[in-house]
């Protein structure tokens, strides 16, 4: 209530209060009475103005519930905006910490796979120090050999050439663990030209033996009086079986090969084919001393399994559940002997 409507309502007290006065007096005043004595006072005028001053009030506080009502609900668009940025910052440290996570997690394959890299650096390492002690032991034995010659072949000294020819044999002897000497290569001479071609049936016979992919270092055809036979007009190309010998990237491939090669037999295209260590020319009159053994002890004893190991004809036990070499036609014999004592 304001200060001007207080001010009327105690006027108009001010004015009852004569009235109600008299009125106690004289006794009680008719209903005449009374509204003439309160005509000739401005009572009603004081009325309407307390009416429209009340009026007034009443429309103010109207407006400022309104303006209350507007700053509530601003109030709580706020509070609806801040739990919307509550529930956006809850969601955001939720991003974070998943990755977080994952950042975790990828640093930690990471490491294992580093871990994996160094794993095999380190394997690497030590086949390459491996590599290292077997050629130094190669060099230890060169110089053995040249220490052992000088004692005991001073003579040697004045005769530089056997000197040199001997430790170039030990070298050539070590690289020839590499080399393979394979026979029955088909070799494809095309008409008019004098070149022979086995690349093909070479690539067959690798892959067959487990190396689909390898690639010789060198090869070489060892009778190279086939391409003699060739006319020089002939009218297609012809198909020759050559004995060539390819080096080997190790000694290890050229051993796994060897392991390999009776897979040979079993496959109908390459089942002529042979595959043979490069040995020098005493090494094949030992080995070719071995055969002739091999063949003596089967056909004295059919029934037992003779074959060479080591440089030696050794008993493998009996034939169980298959013919004897005596119970198979001379050409499976021959192929089946030359597979095993290769």
């Amino acid at each position: 209530m304001t200060e001007k409507a207080k001010s009327l309502i105690r006027k108009i007290d001010e004015l009852c209060d004569p009235v109600f006065k008299l009125g106690s007096e004289k006794g009680s005043l008719t209903q005449k009475d009374l509204e003439k004595k309160l005509t000739k006072t401005p009572l009603a005028e004081l009325a309407f103005e307390l009416l429209a001053c009340l009026q007034e009030s009443k429309k103010q506080l109207e407006d400022q519930n309104r303006q209350l009502v507007k700053a509530t609900n601003a109030l709580k668009e706020q509070d609806r905006k801040i739990h919307e940025l509550d529930t956006s910052l809850e969601e955001k440290e939720k991003e974070i910490v998943a990755a977080e996570q994952h950042v975790i997690v990828d640093i930690l394959a990471a490491v294992k796979k580093n871990g994996a890299r160094i794993a095999d650096m380190e394997a690497a390492m030590k086949q390459n120090q491996e590599k290292i002690a077997k050629e130094t032991e190669k060099v230890s034995s060169y110089a053995e050999i040249l220490k052992k010659s000088s004692e005991e072949k001073k003579e040697s000294i004045l005769q530089p050439k056997t000197f040199v020819n001997g430790v170039m044999s030990e070298m050539k002897n070590s690289d020839r663990k590499k080399n393979l000497v394979l026979y029955g290569v088909s070799g494809c001479v095309k008409k008019n030209t004098r070149r022979i071609d086995f690349s093909k049936d070479l690539d067959d016979i690798l892959t067959t033996v487990g190396f689909s992919n390898l690639r010789p270092s060198s090869t070489e055809l060892l009778n190279r009086t086939v391409i003699e036979r060739v006319s020089d007009d002939q009218d297609e190309d012809a198909v020759f079986p050559c004995t060539v010998r390819i080096q080997l990237p190790t000694e290890a491939i050229a051993l796994k090969i060897l392991r390999n090669a009776p897979r040979l037999k079993d496959t109908r295209c390459l089942s002529n084919v042979f595959i043979a260590p490069d040995r020098t020319p005493a090494e094949r009159k030992a080995r070719n001393q071995l055969v002739e053994q091999l063949k003596m002890k089967i056909k004295k004893q059919p029934t037992v399994k003779w074959a060479i190991r080591r440089g030696e004809v050794v008993n493998c036990g009996k034939w169980e559940n298959r013919k004897t070499p005596h119970e198979t036609d001379r050409s499976s014999m021959g192929s089946r002997t030359r597979l095993r004592t290769g």
